[in-house]
């Protein structure tokens, strides 16, 4: 059975997170899934619902948190992630 994984990350001056892309390209190399990084897909629709529905269709959702341990960014109320995990 297909897993579908939605691999949630912090940009940081609009680049994706190294973790993030590390972790999306071994699942796609190792594991025969569906890995869902915002990075790698072109939005024919509008980018939050896209989000929405990958990460209602997904099976496995990954949170990668920033290698700095600063989550202070999670107390913003529009921040994508925080949105993201609820």
């Amino acid at each position: 059975m297909k897993r579908k994984i939605f691999i949630s990350h912090r940009r940081v001056d609009q680049k994706v997170s190294s973790t993030a892309r590390m972790i999306a390209n071994l699942l796609k190399k190792k594991i025969i899934n569906q890995v869902f990084l915002d990075v790698d897909t072109n939005y024919v629709r509008q980018f939050p619902d896209r989000l929405k529905e990958e990460i209602e269709q997904c099976h496995i959702f990954i949170l990668v948190l920033p290698d700095d341990g600063d989550l202070n960014f999670l107390k913003e109320e529009g921040n994508w992630v925080r949105r993201e995990i609820e």
